[in-house]
């Protein structure tokens, strides 16, 4: 067999399993998100070369004879409560091309610079001085970088849209619009202030729609309530009283943990989760990459926009984004809200098309190969 090309840094290709997985080792081997999955796979599936998965802890003699090429599926990187001070250590030793994908920052608001540490600012440089162009999430990602002095960047939205292979599939989203609502998918638990009143009305609606999926990415303790684990003193005790208050107060706590165990799920594979999201109607979402999961199965989907790195994804992808207070003001009438929306099944393809194709072209440049998928996309 022919050596590996590349040095693939991610926790996995976008499936975790193993004996009696737990949800700490799900919460580990994800990154700590649920969502990474979709991009761990989707980055992975640019390509057609064989990889080396690379972690922060992984030693970079054990591949660098191995490999000419580092990618980085990246995500929220550029946030101040992170270190990459190590992956910057292992590009610089590496000393090959990195190509970075997906790079965002973390901020609630637009016109925030987040105070990165050092060893992050280490990183980014170390990418940017490998790298021809370093692939962000969008503007804001951009403006971050070259606060910190980093200019070479495109954004380009998440690899995440990459996804589904048919260059149709916004119009395949958009002749769904205005069906009748029978099952309803939310990805959320975010438990931020300004979406509380959207993810209540959601949780109601989801418990009131057999069949229906209140789908949670993190923390720890969300998945564990899903899975049915309660423990009545300690850490889990205090979550699920937090989770109580924030979706759905006026229950007693016996209920809501009943009624949430019996709508709430995760997933562990890219490709289930693909194929389970293709079941429902619709899609409305705290949560960007659950909804990813379901717009790349052609679920219609609309995000709440409550904050920086969820709007500019959004934007960076032509994907339907919304302030959480109007949304919650519409979940009566899910169907007659999308069809207000004016989904452009025309423009998302349009956008997947300049995505695929921007990515098809600096693979090809780089020395690797564009998958099938993806040439199919740009082309």
């Amino acid at each position: 067999m022919a050596k590996s090309k590349v040095a693939y840094f991610a926790r996995n290709t976008g499936r975790v399993s193993g004996p009696g997985l737990s949800v700490s080792g799900v919460m580990d081997e994800t990154g700590g998100n649920t969502g990474n999955l979709l991009f761990f796979r989707a980055a992975r599936e640019l390509f057609e070369e064989e990889v080396v998965l690379a972690g922060r802890t992984t030693a970079v003699e054990s591949f660098a004879d191995s490999v000419d090429k580092i990618v980085i599926s990246a995500a929220n990187f550029l946030n101040p409560d992170w270190d990459f001070r190590g992956l910057g250590n292992m590009i610089e030793k590496l000393g090959k091309e990195c190509l970075v994908f997906g790079l965002g920052a973390q901020s609630q608001q637009e016109g925030e610079i987040p105070r990165l540490q050092d060893g992050t600012i280490h990183f980014l440089r170390a990418a940017a001085a490998h790298s021809r162009t370093i692939f962000v999430r969008g503007a804001y990602s951009a403006r971050v970088c070259e606060h910190y002095g980093v200019r070479n960047v495109q954004a380009a939205g998440c690899p995440s849209v990459t996804l589904n292979g048919n260059p149709q599939l916004g119009a395949q989203i958009q002749a769904r619009i205005g069906q009748p609502l029978a099952r309803l998918y939310c990805a959320g638990a975010t438990f931020k202030k300004d979406t509380q009143p959207l993810e209540r009305n959601l949780f109601a609606l989801i418990n009131a729609l057999p069949g229906s999926l209140y789908c949670v990415q993190n923390p720890e303790p969300v998945l564990a309530l899903a899975d049915g684990i309660y423990h009545a003193s300690g850490g889990l005790s205090e979550f699920a009283g937090r989770a109580h208050q924030f979706l759905d107060p006026e229950s007693d706590l016996a209920g809501f943990l009943a009624r949430f165990a019996r709508v709430a799920g995760y997933f562990t594979d890219v490709a289930a989760w693909l194929q389970d999201a293709a079941s429902y109607d619709y899609s409305v979402c705290t949560r960007i990459h659950g909804a990813m999961a379901t717009l790349m199965a052609g679920v219609p989907a609309v995000v709440a926009g409550h904050d920086a790195r969820v709007r500019e994804l959004c934007e960076a992808m032509a994907i339907p984004c919304r302030a959480p207070a109007e949304i919650a003001a519409h979940t009566a009438d899910i169907p007659g809200y999308f069809q207000s929306l004016k989904f452009d099944g025309q423009a998302f393809d349009r956008r997947r098309q300049a995505i695929a194709a921007t990515y098809a072209g600096y693979l090809r440049d780089s020395g690797l190969t564009p998958s099938a998928r993806l040439l199919g996309l740009a082309t």
